[in-house]
């Protein structure tokens, strides 16, 4: 999916079932947000929302919060 994202596709939104079953680690969920942002594609949640993935894939209070403004970045349609 995230290969297909490129400032020369007609991408503009992702709509994802489940984001949880693409990522558990916040690396990789970072990675999505910065490909995402970086090529202006609105990401539509169905089933589950970020926060519930943030909860997910960070382990401390602290890491939760430095993420968050960082996940507000991006679209959510």
């Amino acid at each position: 999916m995230l290969h297909d994202i490129s400032k020369d596709s007609d991408i503009y939104k992702v709509l994802v079932w489940k984001l949880s079953r693409q990522t558990r680690k916040l690396s990789h969920l970072l990675n999505i947000v910065d490909i995402l942002e970086q090529y202006n594609t609105g990401l539509i949640l169905t089933n589950d929302g970020l926060d519930p993935l943030v909860d997910l894939v960070c382990d401390k209070e602290q890491e939760k919060e430095a993420v968050k403004p960082v996940i507000n970045k991006v679209k959510i349609l």
